[in-house]
């Protein structure tokens, strides 16, 4: 069963390898993991985590919550959120078949962030089925490279 956790921490030293090593040791499979430090010296982060069945989601998070530096642990699955990961592709690309990719990128709203001679760097952010169709769209022209950050989300309202 897949979960987003969103995860509010004392920003210190370890504290990344605290909450990768108690989700691995329990076996519970991280999709993602994304944060960040915020203004207020905390971090954000976001996981989103498979639990096996023969485990509820109120076990993964009073086990979170045990853990030194965790603040705050919000299990947002249930609720109504917003999630954006952001997908960055080189692409192979001739000069004939730039104009092909970039007909492909505008209804995405992706942003074309590099051009050489015989490839392309392009931005697409959106929910990760749009990052997954853009990839399948792009993927025939030969992908000299990809990343994707992975989930961020927030509950709406």
């Amino acid at each position: 069963m897949r979960r987003i956790i969103v995860l509010d921490l004392i920003n210190s030293s370890g504290v990344l390898n605290r909450i990768t090593g108690m989700l691995s040791k329990r076996n519970f499979n991280i999709h993602s993991i994304t944060g960040g430090p915020s203004e207020s010296g905390t971090t954000k982060m976001t996981v989103v985590v498979d639990i096996p069945k023969s485990l509820g989601a109120e076990q993964l998070t009073k086990q979170l919550n045990k853990l030194i530096d965790v603040l705050k642990v919000t299990d947002i699955t249930e609720e109504s959120f917003v999630e954006r990961e952001l997908g960055m592709f080189k692409v192979n690309v001739s000069r004939i078949e730039r104009s092909e990719i970039e007909a492909i990128v505008r209804p995405f709203r992706a942003r074309v962030l590099d051009i050489s001679t015989d490839s392309m760097i392009i931005e697409v952010t959106g929910v990760p089925s749009k990052i997954d169709a853009f990839f399948d769209l792009i993927k025939p022209y030969g992908i000299e490279a990809e990343s994707r950050t992975g989930i961020t989300a927030f509950t709406r309202g």
